[in-house]
């Protein structure tokens, strides 16, 4: 209660906010009370210890885990050595608590075969389901057009790992082609992660055509959304893409990595081999140019986002659940 945003700034306070969390969600949740279904929302540790503490002796209730996305050796992801020590050895500890649990939900995509082979080693036959993310399609859809005030949007976590190095040498090629364009950065991170991306954009000469917003209230997300012409993302590690999706309804036209995670959207966005940063401009460029492409991708991002409509997706989950309960 008394644990301030800021402490979260920082890779050590971020470490003892984790602890915080997994003592306050351990005890504060009233033990007397019957729960059928005790499900853990992400394979962080303090999400999973205060379940499988909860459950204690009531055997009866069932125990369900999910996993967003795959944590790669620390070596082979981008950002602090420590850092992704920590995470990775925190994912694998998740997976041996799974052990424990009576379903564990993976996401419907490449991403999630990846994690399945991950999991194969420790829980044998234990049950695997899948999940599926998604986005308020209907409500994104009739939003209405707005003035496009900037070329390109960037959506998501301000870390390495989501390539934002990377995005600033890509915008510097896209520069040299189109002197004006802007690109609206919507997002935030550590204190260290956003001070060394604003001084990549000041020594880029950039300051002028990447805009950060920060981290903004969902109310007016969606109108500076709206206010781009294209998406991109080369981020290096995704477990689904919820910001693409909503790109994609919004009816931006995206390029992206390509990342196993981004299977759900097939050819209906323009995909780069993951690192090569001068395709990537070019493509971006290219877009930007020629307004049939624009078009006809707008058209095929629509299409392809709107099965992955929040509803229907709810349903689906909630009958995985309710068939977990029968078994």
């Amino acid at each position: 209660i008394f644990w301030r945003v800021s402490w979260f700034r920082s890779s050590f306070g971020r470490s003892l906010s984790y602890l915080y969390l997994t003592f306050v969600s351990a005890f504060s949740i009233r033990r007397e009370l019957r729960f059928d279904i005790i499900y853990a929302s992400s394979d962080y540790f303090f999400d999973l210890i205060p379940a499988f503490l909860v459950r204690g002796s009531r055997r009866q209730s069932k125990l369900v885990g999910i996993v967003h996305h795959h944590i790669d050796w620390p070596w082979r992801r981008r950002g602090s050595l420590v850092q992704n020590w920590f995470l990775f050895l925190s994912q694998r500890f998740g997976f041996l608590v799974f052990k424990f649990f009576d379903l564990i939900l993976l996401p419907a995509n490449d991403e999630g075969r990846t994690i399945k082979d991950s999991l194969r080693v420790g829980l044998g036959g234990k049950k695997i389901g899948e999940f599926r993310n998604g986005v308020d399609f209907k409500v994104l859809n009739q939003l209405p057009e707005l003035e496009k005030r900037f070329e390109a949007l960037f959506l998501g976590g301000l870390r390495p790992s989501k390539g934002i190095f990377d995005l600033v040498i890509i915008w510097q090629e896209v520069v040299k082609a189109l002197p004006l364009a802007k690109l609206l950065v919507i997002g935030g991170g550590t204190t260290a992660y956003e001070k060394a991306l604003s001084q990549k954009v000041s020594q880029s000469k950039l300051d002028n055509n990447i805009i950060f917003s920060g981290v903004l209230p969902r109310e007016s997300l969606f109108s500076f959304v709206k206010s781009c012409r294209i998406f991109i993302s080369p981020s290096y590690e995704e477990g689904w893409g919820i910001a693409l999706l909503e790109a994609l309804s919004c009816g931006l036209p995206a390029v992206v990595y390509d990342l196993p995670a981004y299977s759900i959207v097939g050819d209906a966005v323009i995909k780069v081999a993951t690192g090569r940063r001068d395709i990537f401009a070019q493509r971006v460029i290219e877009l930007l140019k020629d307004g049939a492409m624009m078009e006809s991708y707008q058209r095929a991002g629509i299409k392809r986002a709107q099965p992955f409509d929040w509803d229907s997706i709810a349903t689906a989950e909630r009958e995985t659940l309710r068939n977990l309960l029968n078994d």
